[in-house]
């Protein structure tokens, strides 16, 4: 029998901030605070003493793998920052005093003191107001099951205590929309879930609290990251061999000025740069690109690319953050070598953000993304760039063959021949980084994403001394394919990033 636990919220309101970010919410619910509230319930409302047969089936729930969610989506409300009056009254300090204010007056709305506080951010729940978590291969004993479900009926709220819910056990749980995965790679986000003696450092943590009067805020937890359920995509075909491996993201400081896509490659080059110069030993061929004796490495290395904000009805293009995408497994000493070029890099410039010298486009200040609640933009969530998708579109020119380059000259099959030539080299392209074969394949001067840049506002590229052409393309394959989906020639110089659209993501086009 199917294992699940529903939390309806009573308000259609899921109230609690993200653990991160406080002027954030945090959806969907996750299982840590769920196993606390349990815990409560278990310990506060039962029985005195507390149930021993509950504890065993809540120490059987702390050991299982991480579950699938169900979730009907969401409208997240941010935090509003707001000033609240001191409440407790206190003596007038000496400027109040030459002032003439006495101490009564302070009780009086003009003159309390005003505190700075967040208000709590929340989430509208969409759909009937139920979120689901189900262990499809975890099977309680009638004892456990039994037990579990006594404690569930006395959790009355999850997370802020306005966030009223009311949790039960069902046995015909619908089909998961979130799954666990192992490793970050193309994760959508992250989960605090339940680790094995939970329960026992909980008991812990409340003693402590009673001791001293302490919060220790956030508690404890694991986490684990979730990607889509295949209902959503079916079947996605790993990306190529250059990547979908281990993200680090960049975000530009806001006072920085915005750079448009189609300064992608001054961009790429300058991180590059930026890393290779700080590197403690000699710089590996995972950020180089290069063997010991200087040729190019027929081994995969890393990308390095722009994430602009696009895809949306408001984008503008400007280029939102970088990121380093390592392709998968790589050899464990160059991951480590690079990892720690990153680290001498915030070292050498803490606590001021780091800058990327870009020559005429003057200097840009960044901060590295702790992980993907550490940003609230999409642009530089792996999870946009790496959906599966049967369609995508280029986000950065792509880089082709100089030998297509009679699209607009000549006589009109001439120009026929040229763009069938630019399509078959995207092809290709394609083809070498170990895609299927496109089914359809679209290229053009005009972004095919909102925000995109002409391909007139891109400056020359060069690669082996040798002018390449630069075109937009829309691919589409037979089956999913999973990102992220860099082509052509300027791919690690993030030139031909690719935006998937299918319509589960949403207004891209």
């Amino acid at each position: 029998m199917p294992f699940a636990i529903e939390i309806a919220f009573g308000t259609g309101r899921y109230w609690a901030a993200d653990v991160a970010d406080r002027s954030m919410p945090e959806w969907p619910p996750h299982l840590a605070r769920l196993y606390a509230a349990m815990v409560e319930g278990w310990a506060r409302y039962g029985s005195d003493p507390p149930d021993d047969g509950e504890r065993s089936a809540l120490e059987w729930l702390e050991r299982q793998p991480p579950p699938t969610v169900w979730e009907p989506g969401g409208s997240p409300r941010r935090a509003v920052g707001l000033f609240v009056p001191v409440n407790n009254i206190t003596d007038p300090n000496k400027r109040d005093k030459r002032r003439g204010v006495t101490k009564w007056w302070t009780l009086l709305p003009e003159e309390r003191k005003r505190t700075p506080r967040l208000s709590v951010p929340s989430t509208l729940v969409g759909g009937k107001g139920c979120v689901v978590f189900s262990w499809p291969e975890s099977e309680p004993t009638t004892a456990h099951r039994a037990a579990l479900g006594s404690v569930l009926e006395r959790v009355t709220r999850v997370g802020h205590s306005s966030s009223f819910v009311a949790c039960r056990m069902t046995h015909d749980p619908p089909e998961a929309v979130w799954v666990p995965q192992s490793g970050s790679a193309g994760y959508v986000f992250s989960m605090r879930v339940t680790y094995p003696g939970m329960l026992e450092h909980l008991r812990v943590r409340h003693g402590m609290y009673l001791e001293t009067g302490y919060r220790n805020n956030p508690m404890r937890a694991q986490t684990v990251f979730y990607t889509t359920a295949g209902i959503r995509v079916p079947d996605p075909r790993p990306s190529s061999a250059e990547s979908g491996g281990e993200w680090v993201v960049f975000e530009m400081d806001r006072s920085s000025r915005g750079l448009p896509s189609s300064a992608t490659a001054y961009v790429a080059k300058a991180l590059r740069g930026a890393l290779i110069s700080h590197c403690p030993e000699t710089a590996p061929k995972l950020l180089v690109g290069r063997d010991p004796d200087g040729r190019p490495t027929a081994d995969p290395h890393a990308l390095f690319l722009s994430l602009p904000f696009v895809g949306h009805r408001y984008s503008d293009g400007t280029i939102k953050g970088v990121a380093v995408v390592f392709p998968p497994n790589p050899d464990s000493g160059q991951r480590q070598l690079a990892l720690k070029t990153i680290g001498a890099w915030e070292r050498s410039r803490r606590p001021r953000p780091l800058l990327l010298r870009l020559g005429r486009y003057g200097v840009l200040a960044m901060r590295r993304v702790t992980g993907h609640d550490g940003t609230d933009l999409n642009t530089l969530d792996p999870g946009m760039w790496s959906r599966p998708s049967r369609l995508w579109g280029s986000v950065t020119a792509l880089a082709l063959p100089r030998e297509a380059y009679k699209l607009t000259r000549g006589t009109p099959s001439d120009i026929r021949r040229a763009w069938r030539k630019a399509e078959e080299a995207v092809a290709e392209a394609a083809r070498f980084a170990g895609l299927p074969e496109p089914v359809r394949v679209e290229v053009g001067f005009d972004p095919p994403v909102r925000g995109g840049s002409h391909t007139s506002d891109y400056p020359v590229f060069v690669q082996g001394r040798k002018r390449r052409l630069l075109l937009h393309a829309l691919v589409e394959f037979g089956e999913a394919v999973a990102g992220p989906l860099v082509l052509g020639s300027g791919r690690f110089r993030g030139l031909g990033l690719m935006l998937p659209l299918d319509p589960v993501s949403g207004d891209t086009r």
